[in-house]
């Protein structure tokens, strides 16, 4: 039996990374002051220290791209980084207004389009593991949205749009 898996398209990533900003953008600018401070669905933070982390989470596509490509695991234990990431969202989140956070998201994004552009076609399967899990490029591209569709819910929930 062959693989007849074929590689995801830059372009099907380029989309999906463009729709899912412009849903980052409609939900932050559908949010009031205090929408975004209020509680968010997630026990750990606020609706605008959400969106933070997800904006700072589309930072890490460039990173594990390049991990995978030099085949530069990341052997921190999943236990260490669950307790570190709640921590480092609030500290990264300080004073944080809704125009930061949007323009956060747009500088990560741009970036991430810009390195999908030099994706070569061999390279989707190429991975690494980070805290204990496989991941490959194709997996890296396809996190933003992902994530965002997460949080995203605990969002609304918040605000009884669920």
């Amino acid at each position: 039996m062959t693989d007849t898996k074929t590689a995801p398209t830059r372009e099907t990533f380029r989309k999906q990374l463009e729709d899912t900003q412009a849903g980052f953008h409609q939900l932050l600018g559908s949010l009031s002051e205090d929408d975004f401070k209020k509680k968010s669905g997630n026990q750990s933070w606020s609706n605008g220290q959400l969106l933070w982390h997800t904006a700072w989470g589309l930072e890490f596509v460039p990173q594990g791209v390049d991990r995978a490509r030099k085949a530069k695991n990341l052997n921190l234990p999943r236990p260490i980084f669950n307790v570190l990431n709640p921590w480092i969202t609030r500290f990264g989140s300080r004073g944080i207004t809704i125009d930061s956070v949007g323009k956060k998201y747009d500088e990560a994004n741009a970036k991430a389009l810009e390195l999908l552009a030099t994706v070569k076609d061999d390279e989707w399967e190429k991975g690494v593991k980070i805290t204990g899990n496989f991941q490959t490029i194709e997996y890296f591209f396809s996190v933003p949205a992902n994530h965002f569709a997460e949080h995203k819910t605990d969002v609304l929930k918040s605000l009884g749009r669920a």
